[in-house]
């Protein structure tokens, strides 16, 4: 496994280098850096004016091209606040620290060996064939069972549950149609395929010390693992299609999809609070994405579009956890069996970013019908 140690005086020789071309008369891309120390942010996701997932970032924070109707541009990355983009040329975009409150984690024992994550998580998909659209937001409150190693008895699940949601639909096609809905019998979700990480991840030790770094792990197709430490926390992103023969990350998507969906994204990061030890465990979680991007085709999508014809589906989840707790195996069977009866409601928590102004626009549309 290689690894490579990016240093903060290499980003900044990266930074000097961007400057020099703009004084030069070169024309410069935009990049995306933290607002504190300047660093790029690779990978950040950005979305268009309507709110959705048009792009992703380059490795060194680099924005790709966007058409100008798409202006102005939100652009997130996992752990911070997100940024507009008015138009295209603007030489930076910085980003400012996202500061979200974890709750306290009840003491874990011999007894209260499964681990409950509770959180609010939102889904942007977009459909798209070459006659229509369909554009989703959602809004749930789903819950992770993960037991340790103690626990034999009870299997829990890794794939978020849904408690409760709320869904906002856009139709469009090409003869103008522009309709919006609550309710989609059609609509394909990845959101059953997503497993969220249960068991600890060794620190690379290149990142063990109090100093901010980041740091990358190569796979076999390309960067595999982006680790980032920054004062009080760790965000640690994989590319599930670096590997595409190990299903380490991906163990439903690639096994089951592989042969009729054609995958150019697939990728997950989280955020974690700074842990005592060389090992970070998933009670440690504190905000995850999932970023999926596909071409899809045969007759297991042929129900979800009512065509043969091949269709392209972006989804992005962000997941911010608002309770966890180790349960007894008795405690998660109840859970298990009978969540209606825990009250649950879509609550945005507080310290989650705005929704883009295209999703609040989507979200008004809907109420008036």
């Amino acid at each position: 496994m290689k690894h490579f140690h990016i240093t903060r005086h290499k980003i900044g020789i990266s930074v000097i280098l961007a400057a020099v071309s703009v004084a030069s008369g070169v024309a410069n891309a935009t990049v995306v850096v933290d607002s504190l120390s300047n660093e790029p942010l690779p990978r950040a996701s950005v979305f268009d004016c309507n709110g959705n997932m048009t792009a992703t970032c380059s490795d060194d924070g680099t924005l790709p091209a966007v058409k100008s109707d798409k202006y102005p541009l939100t652009v997130r990355y996992l752990g911070y606040m997100p940024a507009t983009l008015e138009y295209a040329g603007e030489d930076t975009v910085r980003m400012a620290a996202l500061r979200y409150e974890l709750p306290e984690i009840v003491i874990d024992t011999q007894s209260h060996n499964i681990l409950h994550l509770k959180g609010y998580m939102r889904e942007y998909t977009s459909m798209t064939r070459s006659s229509d659209t369909v554009q989703l937001f959602s809004e749930k409150i789903v819950d992770f069972m993960l037991p340790t190693e103690k626990n034999k008895k009870f299997k829990g699940w890794k794939s978020p549950r849904t408690l409760a949601e709320r869904n906002f639909y856009r139709f469009t096609d090409s003869a103008g149609l522009d309709s919006v809905s609550s309710l989609n019998s059609n609509h394909f979700q990845w959101f059953d395929f997503v497993d969220i990480f249960s068991k600890n991840i060794k620190i690379q030790e290149t990142l063990r010390d109090n100093s901010a770094k980041a740091d990358t792990v190569a796979g076999k197709y390309g960067v595999k693992i982006l680790w980032n430490k920054l004062s009080d926390r760790y965000i640690f992103e994989t590319d599930m299609l670096a590997d595409k023969k190990d299903h380490k990350w991906s163990p439903n998507f690639l096994k089951f999809f592989g042969l009729t969906t054609d995958f150019t994204r697939l990728s997950t990061k989280y955020t974690f609070t700074e842990p005592d030890g060389s090992d970070i465990s998933p009670a440690e979680i504190s905000m995850a994405t999932f970023d999926i991007e596909a071409l899809c085709r045969g007759k297991l999508y042929r129900w979800v579009s009512g065509s043969d014809e091949p269709f392209n589906i972006r989804s992005y989840y962000e997941f911010y956890v608002t309770d966890k707790e180790y349960l007894t195996p008795d405690d998660a069977k109840d859970w298990k069996e009978h969540p209606e009866t825990k009250g649950i409601a879509v609550i945005v928590p507080d310290g989650v970013p705005e929704l883009e102004p295209g999703i609040i626009r989507l979200i008004e549309r809907v109420g008036e019908e």
